[in-house]
């Protein structure tokens, strides 16, 4: 779908934007700067159990870029506003990751869903939600 109607939505998705280029920069710090300090739900697509401050959002981002090399195209998504300071979207992605130098690369799909909110006090918009699991293999 792909569609991003109004300047909110458009201002939110530009955070979805960082989030993938300080990913592919394995930029940590920035990532965190993306989200809530202290009021997430943040299910990683490798995670094993829901973390809600950026200190244990950083355990996640350690482990997840601690990689030769990643990028992530979201190759599909929607978004709903849901009050004017709140904006979700959820989509499909494609996680490209060589593991250590030398490594082939490897395909990972999976699909997000990823709830944006407008902070008055910094005027810009941050992650409180953001759920990500891995495609189902034999889905329907």
């Amino acid at each position: 779908m792909n569609n991003l109607p109004t300047p909110r939505t458009q201002a939110a998705w530009r955070t979805v934007e960082k989030w993938t280029q300080y990913l592919h920069q394995g930029d940590i710090d920035s990532i965190l700067l993306l989200f809530c300090e202290n009021d997430n739900a943040f299910w990683g697509t490798f995670a094993t159990h829901m973390r809600h401050t950026r200190a244990e959002l950083r355990t996640y981002y350690d482990q997840f870029l601690d990689v030769e090399e990643i990028t992530c195209r979201i190759s599909d998504y929607s978004a709903r506003e849901i009050t004017n300071d709140i904006v979700s979207f959820t989509g499909i992605y494609e996680f490209d990751i060589i593991k250590e130098k030398g490594d082939p690369m490897t395909t990972t799909l999976a699909r997000f869903t990823f709830t944006i909110r407008h902070d008055n006090i910094d005027n810009r918009w941050m992650f409180v939600e953001h759920h990500s699991s891995l495609m189902p293999e034999n889905g329907f």
